[in-house]
């Protein structure tokens, strides 16, 4: 997916979220009922949050295997290179694997986490397109 596809989602999303949350917080419902709708629309984005955050762990974590299988196909200054693209993929993968536990237990925001999985997509596809050349 390009940039602005995801970005559009992204913003999409949000939008969509707080349309939601205004209409609910604008509906005629009891307290209890809108706490209620609120904690759904919550669990909602949550999970979406977490599929994101499954989706770029398990394609990273491919894409650095399938470097590793490719490694010694290189020579060189070319295997210097693979080999700091992988570093870059770890760490971004690392990196955010912190950011989601820290938006998990509210130490971090959102957009932390979406700076963070934009990052360890970019490492993704510069490690892919470097060893498919």
């Amino acid at each position: 997916m390009s940039k602005k596809v995801k970005t559009g989602l992204a913003l999409t999303v949000i939008a969509l979220s707080a349309g939601y949350v205004a209409g609910l917080l604008t509906a005629p419902k009891s307290g209890k009922e809108t706490r209620q709708d609120l904690r759904d629309a919550s669990g909602k984005l949550k999970e979406e949050v977490e599929k994101r955050y499954g989706d770029i762990q398990s394609s990273l974590s491919e894409a650095i295997d399938q470097a590793y299988g490719q490694i010694s196909d290189f020579r060189g200054s070319s295997q210097d290179k693979l080999k700091s693209l992988i570093d870059q993929a770890k760490d971004a993968e690392y990196k955010v694997k912190d950011v989601f536990r820290a938006v998990k237990h509210g130490e971090a925001s959102d957009r932390n986490l979406d700076k963070a999985l934009n990052q360890a997509n970019k490492a993704k596809d510069h490690l892919l397109k470097f060893i498919n050349k």
